[in-house]
Parts: structure tokens; sequence; C-alpha cells
């Protein structure tokens, strides 16, 4: 008598006893498979008004019908595989711009049993919902390849890229064994993918350089971090304007003089000297974009193409007018602008 075994993503048949001779089968439809995605042995293949069943496995064997009786006959059969169902994909929006971030714990090729041979992964933008295979068969497709871990674990970050920023995507993932079985069609979340921002942060709000005299330089003792808070590489443009009310000081891209001050700055990791800053360094109201040269101490730290989440380190050389009309504190305003 027939004993049969299950396991989770197959099927086992054992045989007992003398030989299994025909199934009786009833009906006008007749299936033998677990769905349509994947054709090959082990599947009815029609004829005129009945069915077959091929063996294959061991010697050729087969059953065939005419019309009005249905049999099954004796003989071993390919039995199919299926990669296990993904159901805790999380997307969220990725660090740059139009990108997204997904995560999940691998299947298995067989249910939860072995490694998987690949994924497929399809995304659709809102409004078009991934919410069957054939919308999945359909999506656009992401070109990356990932490697699948072994069953239950997680699956390393993995991006998609060039995407429109600030527009909600769908994403499914299915995995694929070696022979081409794909699983069940994942859980399917949605998000947004980031959005294209030009944007500088500092560290600070102020700086005092404290009392000094006429026809002096100093450097700051502490630095100022610069960061990259966007989601672009950015070029920064400085500049510095005296802000006191009623001063005569003015900000010189030369030489102090009398009521001229200067103010430098450049990126590096160290505390540098005064004679490291150079006439590019001069900061001025108007501005000016961050070289290999300007702002630049020694061309291993720049303000020019900063990465998102990279940050500078910022020194400041102060250099007072070699006489002052006035007496007092004097106020000083850096900007830092975020350029493309």
């Amino acid at each position: 008598m027939p004993i049969f075994a299950r396991r989770a993503g197959w099927v086992a048949l054992f045989l007992c006893g003398s030989p299994l001779l025909a199934a009786g089968l009833t009906g006008t439809s007749h299936r033998i498979a677990r769905d349509a995605k994947t054709s090959g042995g082990g599947s009815k293949v029609s004829i005129s008004n009945g069915w077959r069943v091929v063996s294959s496995l061991g010697a050729p064997v087969q059953g065939e019908t005419a019309s009005g009786a249905h049999g099954l006959f004796g003989g071993p059969m390919r039995t199919f595989f299926f990669p296990g169902t993904i159901t805790d994909l999380a997307v969220t929006t990725g660090p740059a711009s139009g990108e997204l971030r997904l995560a999940w714990s691998a299947p298995g090729a067989d249910g939860r049993e072995g490694r998987a041979a690949l994924y497929k992964v399809r995304y659709s933008p809102f409004p078009a919902a991934i919410l069957t295979q054939s919308d999945f068969e359909t999506a656009l497709d992401s070109a990356n390849i990932v490697v699948p871990q072994l069953p239950n674990v997680a699956e390393p970050s993995f991006s998609i890229t060039g995407l429109i920023p600030g527009t909600t995507y769908f994403v499914a993932v299915e995995a694929r064994d070696a022979d081409g079985n794909q699983a069940e069609l994942s859980n399917v979340p949605s998000k947004w993918a980031q959005f294209s921002l030009l944007s500088v942060d500092i560290s600070s709000s102020s700086y005092d350089f404290g009392l000094f005299s006429q026809s002096t330089q100093t450097v700051s003792t502490s630095t100022i971090r610069v960061i990259n808070n966007g989601t672009l590489p950015s070029t920064w443009s400085l500049a510095a304007a005296t802000t006191t009310a009623g001063s005569p000081w003015v900000m010189t891209s030369g030489s102090p003089a009398p009521d001229r001050v200067s103010l430098s700055a450049g990126f590096h990791v160290n505390r540098p000297v005064p004679a490291q800053f150079g006439p590019e360094d001069r900061m001025v109201p108007q501005g000016q974009n961050s070289s290999a040269l300007a702002f630049s101490i020694d061309g291993t730290q720049t303000g020019a193409g900063v990465a998102p989440t990279a940050e500078r380190n910022l020194w400041m050389l102060l250099e007072t007018p070699t006489s002052s009309s006035v007496p007092g504190r004097q106020d000083f305003q850096i900007t830092v602008v975020a350029g493309p």
C-alpha cells in the first residue's frame, strides 16, 4: 500500500508490498504538478482525448489512456523541490540620491534546506503595485547580482540605485535553485527613493579667537568639523565678512592694512602653522569654491567633491589689521555653502 511522508517544500512517495499498478482518476481535468511555474519531467503531457505521465528516473515507464478511461501506471517519477518563500523583506530609503536599501533572510534551495542559486529582485514605481506573480514577471529587473547565503542567514545590505528621487517603489524578491525552479512571491514592501539633496553641517556655531593686538597672526586652536550631510557629492564655497555694526573693518583678500583684516581657512587633519596658509586660502564676502589648492593646506583634505557623510577639519588663520581706528570686539561671519 502507498505511504506518504511530507515536509516543507516537497513530497516523497514510498511504496511497500506489491507494486502499484494503477490509480484510477475521474473527472475531465487531471494534473500532476506543483503548479504551472516550472515544466519538465513529472508533468502531464496532453494527448488526444486523454493524458500520459512519463517517468524521468529509472527505466522509461509511461501510462497512456484513451477517451473515457484514466489510469496511472507504476514507475518512478521525477520530484521537483522549490526554494522557500521570503517573508521578511524590508526596504528603507538609502543614503544616496535615488537609492533604496533592501534586507531579508535567505531561504533554502529546497524549502528551508540547502543554498539557493540566485535571486530575482524586481521593483515597480507607484501606483503599479506587485500583487501577483504576473506583476512580478513584468516589473523592472534589478541588474545587481546577489549570491544567496545559507538558509535563515541575513543577506548583506542590497541596494537598488538610479531610481527617481522621491518616487515610491514596490519591491519583491524570489529565490531560484540550480534547476531554475522559483519560490513563491515574497512580501512586497514599498518605500520612496532618496531625494537629491545638497547640504552641509558644521560642528560649532561660533569660535572665539580671544584678545589680540594689531599686526598679529594666530591659528585657531580647535578644529571645526564640516560635514556633507546631503545625498550628493558636493564642493564647498567659503566666504567671510565683518558683521560688527558701525565698524570700519573690512575683509581683504590681500595683506592686512589699517582697518583691513584677513581671515583664511584650510582643511587638514592636524592644526597647521601660519606659514602653511597661502593667499588662495583667504576668504572674502563674495565666496570662493574649494579646490585642491584653495582652502587646502597640502591637498590631503579638500572641500571639493566631498562624498555624502564625509567630513573635513577646518582651521582658520586670523591676521589682524596693522592699525585700527576703533577699539573693542570685532565679529566675523563665515558661510559655507554646498554646491554641485
